[in-house]
């Protein structure tokens, strides 16, 4: 509240405190403490941002795509306070969704009592598949896993391919270890064949994938890039 006063972001009107919003573009200035002295969900992301800037140069959000209304007046509240817009950056996440065999989803909701929580999850797929599902699309597009088809169908799924992958690279290193090979050529020539052209150009992409990613906050790039080079 000090650093507010300070500022002059703040002011009392009708037994409220008001954070002065509109001075960053904002619609109204908003309520951070009622009437009654109680906080506003609003003041405690003030407070939460502010605590967490205080520890480090960038925050990376992930919330779910109901509090899409919430993003630009907490940025304002941030840049108001001195911090870059830049800095606060919020990713937005779809809901996820688990199906039945015959492919029928209910809508979950909080208010209905009929959520999923992680440890309930974990109770149908295993650790790395709900990773691999939850990262391998694009943040804005709804996840819908079904289990059931999943049991039947390990095979046909990109986390299969992938796996298969990293196993038979593995067996290759160990190959060498056993005949005694330490040393790598870095000669392209000795790549005759198209198809190891071609892995070695997706190889040589690895870096760029993840600047991608870390620019983009987005991991499913990696998810994609992967099964692309499993495939080859």
């Amino acid at each position: 509240m000090t650093e507010l006063e300070k500022k002059n972001l703040i002011y009392t009107q009708e037994g409220a405190v008001f954070f002065r919003s509109s001075l960053a573009g904002g619609d109204k200035d908003r309520v951070i403490i009622k009437r009654g002295g109680d906080y506003t969900y609003f003041f405690s992301d003030i407070l939460y941002h502010l605590n967490k800037l205080q520890r480090a140069d960038k925050l990376i959000h992930i919330w779910g795509a109901d509090h899409h209304g919430t993003i630009a007046r907490l940025k304002s509240a941030g840049q108001l306070l001195g911090h870059k817009l830049e800095n606060i950056q919020i990713v937005l996440v779809q809901i996820v969704n688990l199906l039945t065999k015959d492919g029928q989803a209910e809508r979950f909701s909080k208010r209905a009592g009929n959520t999923i929580e992680l440890e309930e999850a974990l109770e149908h797929l295993d650790l790395n598949q709900l990773k691999f599902f939850l990262l391998e699309k694009d943040p804005n597009q709804p996840i819908s896993i079904n289990v059931q088809l999943l049991k039947e169908n390990q095979e046909k799924t990109r986390l299969y391919y992938i796996q298969y992958a990293y196993a038979r690279c593995h067996q290759i290193f160990q190959k060498a270890q056993e005949k005694g090979i330490t040393k790598i050529s870095s000669s392209i020539d000795l790549l005759k064949e198209q198809s190891e052209r071609e892995i070695f150009n997706l190889l040589v992409r690895f870096s760029f994938v993840l600047e991608n990613i870390i620019e983009e906050s987005k991991p499913h790039h990696l998810i994609n890039y992967l099964y692309e080079l499993a495939r080859a």
